[in-house]
């Protein structure tokens, strides 16, 4: 549940998924999503025959219910996502 743990877990999941790293000169851009206005999220699209990465980050003060199916990949804080459910100041990173 530390900073590293996490920062550790995100960089495994970076180098396990090819939308998420490496150069993206001459790739897709981001797709942003159109979501509640305490909300963050975006696409990265698939590449080298991964899958596309959306990560979502709930800058709000209350949870909000996510529309978005996928496997999870990451959460920044532990049970920040949990039947569907975005705590406050917590990011999710699903596939898309």
């Amino acid at each position: 549940t530390s900073t590293l743990t996490l920062t550790r877990h995100a960089l495994a999941i970076r180098k396990s998924q090819a939308a998420l790293g490496g150069l993206t000169y001459g790739t897709q851009g981001l797709t942003w999503d159109k979501v509640d206005e305490s909300l963050v999220s975006f696409v990265r699209p698939a590449r080298l025959g991964g899958k596309a990465i959306r990560s979502v980050m709930n800058m709000g003060k209350h949870s909000v219910k996510l529309d978005f199916e996928g496997e999870v990949l990451l959460v920044s804080k532990p049970n920040g996502f949990d039947d569907g459910l975005l705590d406050p100041d917590t990011t999710v990173w699903l596939t898309a």
